[in-house]
């Protein structure tokens, strides 16, 4: 077999590093071929978990194994090189490229995998009790090769910006397979379906990075620019994730195996980040031989699971007393967001329906008052009548009359706003509380700013529901703070998209948080050692935020893909996030049935027990649905209206008429 290169593989330089060498070249304990061999050694000392690493042409770097060893691996970087790497000015030429590749690497017959049998049984004796394999360019062939060859000692195979890998080559590859391709790089996606349908071959990953440079994880990543820095740890962070939850090999099985997270081509709407395409594995937490398929959840983005990864920050969070203010992870995820929403101060707390009753009970510290909100909102419908238990306060709930109700505007408050002493049989308006997003929309910019004018010239308080604040500056494609500023205080949940396990923050100015806590330990919430919570959520922030315009695509897929397969069915309101309202009057689709049938699909939406006559149900994707899931459910709806119109029927409905019960967006 032959070596094929690319164009980008050919001509791509290496850079200049400043990453120092934090491991130690070690001699392989076995001569091969009768020559003493090094490998470059890193990683925490009885580390269970070990990756032998094949790094490109250009030689050693030790970016990315080291990064690898701080996720808790005994990295291997096996030296291939029999007379140095190879010379700069050979590359661009491909004669003497592929002369020198097949004169001085190691890759035919058994030298490679002579070397890796030997490193493994070096890591082994180190503590290693399962092992992974990474190659980078050239060394994705290697890799997959080799692991072919040393069939059941590699749990897993990744391979950034791979390079001469193809589908003949991973026909006998036992074992799931990661590739991260980047610009010009060929298409991967075979070679993933390939060992998809092994049935064995879940997880696996692909994520392509249109706008990185070929090698950018490596020796020709240039890291001194932020957007290849951050593509690139976000590449060997998955792959760690990746490795991490394919378990150890007692308790990998093909029944314990988890469905594919595939990549999309795509940007993000997300400021300051690459605009790349990147979902981890870690969408979907450990498998063991004994669990059940995992379920595609659509009914909440609050269902999401934790991973193996978060699990790791939670214990390696500080353990002070959030009550006595002294733990460090409280405090640190408390400034970072007041910091990204423009406010000074911060408050963790255990839901969103705390923050939002905080808010309100210390910025109304005396009756009478009332409350404007949109009559969709979450803290009218979904907060068990907190306002008028808490804070003795009335909700005038406003009805949004422009744009068919998208959004409530600076009229639609003015209409319902009550002016201190006019009226004494009406309680006068103390604070007006918007929602972004409200069932998956986004409220324009220049209807908040108004919105905000109108408050501040009336001595009103703002407050921002913002739950899912979140999505709205990913699909606005702006900072936190160009939407939060103009609110004395905001709630933004990290358990919704964000994807924490529990927890939100309420923001505002350093007095009115301070008031807000003393009120959080009257109710009950003051909480002790909250560093693991929100030592997580603030990793969330880092790491699956930037995720977020991934998840908005898949929803305008899902969006899309219903309304032209579900032979009537309607989405009825704008798809601008992660909500998808799914209407089948008309589509002759029973929605309990459509519950049943895509269960045996593993997917999971509100409505196995709706009335006979509901049609509508609300859809929420989030970092843990793949495009798998979001085609499974896609086709089953495909399916079922084939089905409905040629047997005739009309799901007991032929009027087309929807459910007296409107589905609100806010849970």
């Amino acid at each position: 077999m032959d070596i094929q290169f690319t164009d980008s593989c050919c001509n791509t330089h290496p850079t200049k590093t400043s990453w120092v060498n934090k491991g130690e070249f070690k001699p392989l304990s076995t001569k091969v071929t009768g020559v003493d061999r090094r490998t470059y050694q890193v990683g925490p000392k009885g580390a269970k978990k070990g990756i032998i690493s094949l790094l490109d042409i250009h030689g050693f770097h030790p970016t990315s194994v080291q990064i690898l060893s701080e996720k808790g691996f005994l990295v291997s970087a096996i030296d291939l090189f029999l007379n140095g790497p190879i010379p700069d000015d050979y590359m661009g030429d491909m004669t003497k490229l592929g002369a020198w590749v097949r004169s001085n690497v190691e890759y035919q017959g058994n030298h490679i995998r002579e070397l890796v049998e030997v490193a493994v049984n070096d890591l082994r004796v180190e503590g290693c009790e399962s092992f992974y394999i990474v190659g980078h360019c050239w060394g994705t062939h290697l890799a997959i090769r080799t692991a072919t060859d040393l069939e059941g000692i590699f749990l897993g195979v990744a391979g950034p910006h791979p390079t001469a890998v193809s589908v003949p080559l991973v026909v006998n590859l036992k074992c799931p397979l990661a590739l991260f391709p980047a610009e010009d790089d060929p298409n991967m996606l075979p070679v993933i379906e390939a060992v998809q349908a092994k049935g064995f071959g879940v997880p696996s990953i692909h994520v392509r990075y249109d706008d990185m440079p070929h090698g950018f994880c490596g020796g020709r990543g240039d890291w001194s620019i932020p957007e290849q820095k951050q593509a690139a740890h976000q590449v060997i962070e998955t792959i760690a994730q990746f490795f991490h939850d394919l378990g150890v090999k007692e308790e990998f099985s093909v029944e314990a195996m988890i469905p594919a997270v595939v990549g999309r081509n795509g940007r993000r709407a997300f400021t300051g980040l690459a605009s790349t395409t990147f979902m981890s594995l870690s969408t979907i937490p450990s498998q063991t031989k004994s669990a059940a398929l995992p379920i595609a959840d659509f009914r909440s983005d609050t269902l999401t699971q934790p991973s193996e990864e978060m699990f790791r920050v939670m214990q390696e969070a500080s353990r002070g007393d959030d009550v006595y203010e002294e733990d460090e992870s409280v405090r640190s995820l408390e400034a970072y967001v007041a910091r990204l929403t423009g406010h000074e101060a911060g408050l963790f707390c255990a839901s969103g329906t705390m923050t939002n009753q905080l808010a309100f009970r210390a910025s109304l510290l005396t009756p009478p008052a009332s409350i404007l909100c949109d009559n969709r909102s979450h803290v009218y419908r979904h907060e068990a009548g907190g306002i008028a238990s808490h804070s003795q306060a009335t909700v005038y709930p406003v009805r949004a009359n422009a744009n068919n109700g998208h959004h409530l505007t600076v009229k639609d408050i003015a209409q319902e706003f009550v002016v201190d002493d006019r009226d004494v049989h009406m309680a006068p308006t103390r604070l007006i509380s918007l929602e972004n997003t409200l069932s998956g929309t986004v409220m324009p910019l220049d209807e908040i700013q108004s919105i905000g004018r109108f408050a501040r010239e009336r001595g009103v308080r703002l407050h921002l529901d913002g739950a899912r604040v979140w999505n709205a500056a990913v699909a606005e494609g702006c900072s936190l703070e160009s939407i939060t500023k103009e609110f004395d205080s905001v709630s933004l949940c990290v358990s919704k998209g964000v994807g924490a396990p529990i927890g939100s923050v309420l923001v505002g100015e350093t007095e009115f948080i301070r008031k807000a806590r003393h009120f959080r330990k009257m109710f009950g919430g003051g909480w002790r050692q909250a560093g693991g919570l929100a030592a997580v959520a603030h990793w969330c922030i880092d790491n699956v935020w930037p995720t977020m315009g991934e998840t908005h695509l898949l929803a305008k897929r899902l969006a899309q893909g219903l309304e032209q397969h579900g032979g009537g069915a309607k989405i009825t309101i704008p798809v601008e996030t992660n909500m998808v309202f799914l209407d089948l009057a008309g589509s002759g689709i029973r929605l309990s049935e459509l519950s049943r049938r895509l269960e045996e699909r593993h997917i999971k939406i509100g409505s196995r027990n709706a009335p006979e006559d509901q049609t509508q149900v609300r859809l929420v994707l989030h970092w843990q649905i793949s495009q798998q899931a979001v085609d499974d459910f896609i086709e089953v709806v495909k399916d079922m209206a084939q089905n409905a119109s040629q047997t005739g029927a009309n799901q007991g409905n032929e009027s087309g008429e929807r459910s007296s019960m409107p589905v609100y967006g806010s849970r």
